[in-house]
């Protein structure tokens, strides 16, 4: 733990949410005083809490998504980087979108995480929506609600984060759309661009075993091409993309990724650029994990964290 100033008021501690959780963490923290958290993951939206006599008055993740949805999607995270500090100024003055008790915001929220996992299970957030435009049977209100909001082609996070309600009752909403085939899944497209004909068949060997019908593949063996293809009327979802290449590298179609807001994976034998792909905006990973026992769910999770990358 550290202590340093910022203009939010006087750092009280730091550290990383591993064993402990955001409701552990809360618990060890003097509550009664005005006390700001932040947590801010790599790869997510950063988030805010505000405390003020004893109670969490404030939530946000990025700009739009606030209050107790905002909460109970922090609850889920682990693994974050946090900071807290005493507060100067009176938070009592900051817009409240958080009234009930924090012990029942817990126990809700630990309720809502524990169901969301066993949803994801059937319905990850990964999958990207196919909206069935002719369909014959009657909808709900907020079933009507969530439809107008979803577009093909986008991903069931994005749909999560365009409704202000819970991400729970959205993801109930969404499987009876499913059981009511007003909603499909499409294919999400992947392409995989490496040099080395072993690592590119081997890389579409194991996407194919892995994923069967719900990824499909584009393979090419050069960074110009790969670009090309980025660039091109037909993007990919996701980029697997080697390092070290002739002509056009890895860092190249790391931009060209950025630039067309597609999530990238470097997957390379080179350890030395390692901080430097991660600045830059990729998801880094080593070839040597390559057929090893652990690599199918490493590389499982690499593309999923990827995929939900904000």
């Amino acid at each position: 733990m550290t202590a340093e100033k910022q203009s939010s008021g006087r750092m009280v501690m730091k550290g990383v949410l591993s064993v402990l959780s955001l409701p552990g963490l809360i618990q060890t923290i003097d509550t009664k005083k005005n006390i700001h958290i932040i947590l801010k993951p790599e790869s997510k939206k950063v988030g805010k809490l505000y405390f003020s006599h004893g109670k969490i008055i404030h939530a946000s993740l990025g700009d739009k998504i606030v209050g107790k949805k905002a909460f109970f999607r922090m609850m889920n995270w682990k693994d974050i980087p946090f900071e807290i500090f005493e507060l100067i100024q009176d938070t009592e003055l900051r817009d409240k979108n958080i009234s009930i008790d924090t012990k029942e915001l817990i126990f809700e929220g630990t309720r809502q995480v524990d169901e969301i996992n066993k949803l994801e299970s059937k319905l990850p957030q990964y999958y990207k929506i196919k909206k069935v435009e002719d369909f014959s049977i009657e909808l709900n209100t907020a079933e009507n609600e969530i439809i107008s909001l979803a577009s093909s082609g986008e991903f069931v996070k994005d749909l999560l984060d365009k409704n202000p309600r819970d991400d729970l009752e959205i993801f109930k909403i969404i499987m009876e759309l499913v059981k009511k085939k007003v909603i499909t899944f499409l294919q999400i497209k992947v392409l995989i661009i490496d040099d080395n004909r072993f690592f590119a068949g081997l890389i579409n060997d194991v996407m194919e075993k892995l994923f069967k019908q719900l990824f499909t593949t584009i393979v090419v063996d050069n960074g110009e091409k790969g670009i090309a293809v980025i660039e091109g009327q037909s993007k990919p979802d996701l980029v697997i993309s080697d390092l070290i290449m002739e002509g056009k590298d890895g860092f190249d179609v790391i931009d060209a990724a950025k630039k067309n807001s597609l999530p990238i994976i470097i997957l390379t034998s080179e350890r030395r650029n390692r901080e430097l792909i991660i600045e830059r905006g990729a998801t880094y990973m080593h070839k040597s994990v390559l057929g090893t026992d652990e690599f199918e769910e490493f590389f499982k999770k690499a593309i999923f964290d990827t995929l939900l990358r904000d």
